[in-house]
């Protein structure tokens, strides 16, 4: 008796004999297998449960199955080979309601790699998005001397 399922990735209808996947892992190709999120600790549980089913991490980055997409949200994605789209690059194309080109990039305004939140991308260049990492780690390494500062001072007292 064949059964019949729906790989997770690129939503292509599979018929087998049997299964040996459980069906939230059901893939139709090697190349589709290689997209699913990684299986982590001796439950071999999904990383990352709590963003749903067809969404994981890659990178940092929050990354949404194409089988998850309807034909809108897909024509925005793009023309990509990928069987998955990074969430922040489907948010922008949805806010400025056309194709992300290539040389653009999205850019995140506080740096958080997986926040999505329309009000928090920005439309720009590499150049521009180089720019917002390196002030990110000045910033950063500033606010690390200036604790270091106050805890010589403080340890200075202290003596």
């Amino acid at each position: 008796m064949a059964e019949t399922r729906i790989c997770i990735i690129c939503g292509t209808e599979i018929t087998r004999g049997s299964f040996s996947r459980k069906p939230e892992r059901t893939a139709c190709s090697r190349r589709c297998a290689g997209s699913l999120p990684k299986l982590s600790g001796k439950n071999r549980k999904w990383k990352n449960t709590e963003l749903g089913g067809g969404r994981w991490k890659i990178g940092g980055y929050i990354a949404v199955a194409k089988s998850m997409l309807d034909d809108y949200e897909i024509e925005l994605a793009g023309n990509s080979k990928l069987h998955y789209v990074l969430e922040h690059r489907l948010v922008m194309a949805k806010k400025i309601e056309r194709r992300i080109e290539t040389g653009e990039v999205v850019r995140h305004l506080n740096g958080d790699k997986a926040d999505n939140r329309p009000e928090n991308l920005v439309l720009g260049s590499h150049q521009e998005n180089t720019l917002d990492h390196v002030s990110l780690r000045n910033e950063l390494s500033l606010w690390k001397n200036i604790a270091l500062t106050l805890l010589m001072i403080l340890s200075s007292k202290n003596d």
